[in-house]
C-alpha cells in the first residue's frame, strides 16, 4: 500500500503541543512502511528580517529574558505601524525562501516530507508579534506550496502543555499563540488533532487521514 509520491505533511502547533513527538514518530512509521521520509525543522529563518531586528535589539523593543535557566525571546513593537509592516513584509520574503530551499527543493527525493516547523508556524509566530488575529495577504506567507500537503494541527489545552513543558508557563503569549493557532485552522481548514488524551488515541487520529 503505497500513499501519495512526494506528500508533504506539517504539524503546527504551540510549544509544547508534542509537534516533535509526532512528527519523528511518523517519520519513524513512514520508514518502518517501506518509504522513504524526510524530516524538517524550519524555523528563525531571518534574512531580510535580520538587520531589522539587530535595529529593534539596540532600541530594546527585540530582547530576551532569562526564566528558571530558559532564555525567552521577545517581541515589544506592536504599537509601532510603520515597523509592524516592515517586519510583516521581511518575513513573508525570508519563510518564503526558507520553504523553497529547506523544504521544496529537497521534497522530490522523498516519498514523504514531513515538516516539524514551517511557513504556518511563521505567519503565527508574526501574528502574535504585531498582536493582530489576522492581516491581509496571509496567503504570501505559504504561497509558493502548491499541491498534495495536509496541515495538521496539534491541539493541546494550556494546562497540559505547561504541566509538561513547566518552563512555557514563563512564555506570557503562549494563551495568545494557541487561540491564533486554533483560528487559522478554522479559517484555513487544517485537519485539527486533539492531544489532549492519550498518546495512542492521538497517533490513531493523525494515522487516519493516510492511505498506506
Amino acid at each position: 500500500m503505497k500513499s501519495s509520491q512526494n506528500d508533504l505533511v506539517f504539524l503546527v502547533g504551540a510549544d509544547g503541543c508534542g509537534k516533535s513527538y509526532f512528527s519523528s514518530w511518523l517519520q519513524t512509521y513512514f520508514v518502518q512502511n517501506g518509504y522513504s521520509s524526510n524530516l524538517v525543522w524550519s524555523r528563525f529563518n531571518n534574512y531580510f528580517s535580520k538587520p531589522i531586528l539587530g535595529i529593534l535589539r539596540v532600541t530594546g523593543h527585540n530582547y530576551y529574558k532569562e526564566h528558571d535557566g530558559i532564555r525567552f525571546g521577545y517581541h515589544d513593537f506592536e504599537n509601532f505601524f510603520v515597523i509592524k509592516i516592515i517586519y510583516i513584509i521581511s518575513q513573508m520574503l525570508d519563510v518564503n525562501i526558507a520553504t523553497y530551499f529547506k523544504i521544496l527543493r529537497l521534497r522530490k527525493k522523498f516519498d514523504n516530507t514531513i515538516c516539524e516547523r514551517g511557513p504556518f508556524d511563521t505567519l503565527v509566530d508574526v501574528l502574535v508579534d504585531i498582536n493582530m488575529k489576522d492581516i491581509p495577504f496571509k496567503k504570501i506567507f505559504f504561497c509558493i506550496i502548491k499541491n498534495n500537503f495536509k496541515v495538521f494541527f496539534i491541539d493541546r489545552d494550556i494546562d497540559k502543555i505547561i504541566s509538561s513543558r513547566n518552563e512555557l508557563k514563563n512564555d506570557f503569549k503562549l494563551c495568545r499563540k494557541i487561540d491564533t493557532y486554533r483560528i487559522l485552522s478554522e479559517k484555513f481548514n487544517w485537519i485539527i488533532i486533539d492531544n489532549n488524551g492519550s498518546i495512542d488515541n492521538t497517533k490513531k487520529q493523525i494515522l487516519k487521514n493516510f492511505t498506506l
